[in-house]
């Protein structure tokens, strides 16, 4: 089976920021969708080989870089800018309402930073635009008293 090919693009917020984009796509229909939100200072060509599985499984993933982080930066001085949460919010809600209406389910998935704000727009924003699921994981560590 060949690999599906991605598509490069940009989605422009209400606000006017472009962020930069990223869509896998099924070579047969798909039978689902995923908007995926990456980690702290990371991008979503990072994921490329968890995308193309998905791709390969039939399902659709929308990818995007966040504000601050990726090719959605212009120039060094907006390196890790990302705007106060509610900006942070907005985008993915943003980026969620560009995949509506859909006929099929659509998840939204984050990882590690990306899987806070997955959490938190869900649970402040449901009404608006609720996804099918919420997939997300984040990294956890304890530290024993021992080790400090």
């Amino acid at each position: 089976m060949s690999m599906p090919p991605a598509e490069e693009g940009t989605h422009t917020c209400p606000d006017g920021t472009a962020l930069y984009t990223k869509t896998w796509k099924p070579a047969f229909s798909a039978l689902a969708k995923i908007v995926f939100v990456h980690g702290f200072s990371d991008h979503c060509n990072a994921y490329q080989d968890l995308f193309l599985s998905l791709a390969l499984s039939r399902i659709e993933v929308h990818a995007f870089d966040q504000r601050g982080w990726g090719r959605s930066v212009k120039t060094v001085s907006e390196r890790g800018l990302t705007g106060p949460t509610s900006q942070v919010l907005d985008d993915i809600t943003s980026i969620l309402k560009s995949q509506l209406p859909t006929s099929i389910p659509l998840f939204l998935m984050g990882h590690s930073m990306g899987g806070a704000e997955v959490l938190v727009s869900s649970f402040t924003r449901r009404s608006r635009y609720p996804p099918a699921f919420v997939m997300f994981w984040m990294h956890f560590m304890i530290v024993s008293k021992v080790s400090r």
